[in-house]
């Protein structure tokens, strides 16, 4: 994001739209608080359920025994085939390598990513509550 801001190839609150084959959807915004703070990325996954439903049918001799695979940091985890499709889980691994489980199929995950300037650190990355997910 920061390489295509720089290039002028999109713009600060230009809305970014991803959409996998499996119905992942990550919806970007990058917004400039104030002029002197760092650039804040919302990041927006969300999960198309029949699309996911009708792609797993269609790639179900994958499936013969546990699935896993890896989109846009999301891990998809099918277990039960595409008869089982809705018992799908979706994670993320924190800081310490620990899975963190997304609710993909009940409600959008909302990810804030901005510069940390204060603790040193390269990246700072927060899951927003649905509090959060109001302000923006």
């Amino acid at each position: 994001m920061e390489k295509f801001l720089k290039e002028k190839k999109i713009a600060i609150g230009q809305e970014i739209k991803f959409e996998s084959l499996t119905g992942l959807r990550v919806d970007v915004l990058t917004i400039q608080v104030k002029e002197d703070k760092p650039l804040l990325y919302t990041y927006t996954y969300s999960i198309d359920n029949l699309k996911f439903q009708e792609w797993l049918k269609s790639q179900a001799y994958l499936c013969e025994g546990p699935f896993a695979f890896t989109i846009k940091g999301v891990q998809f985890m099918i277990m039960g085939g595409p008869e089982k499709w809705d018992k799908s889980a979706f994670s993320i691994d924190d800081d310490s390598g620990d899975k963190v489980f997304l609710e993909l199929f009940k409600e959008d995950t909302v990810f804030h990513v901005h510069r940390d300037l204060f603790k040193g650190m390269e990246w700072e990355v927060l899951i927003a509550t649905p509090e959060e997910r109001a302000i923006f």
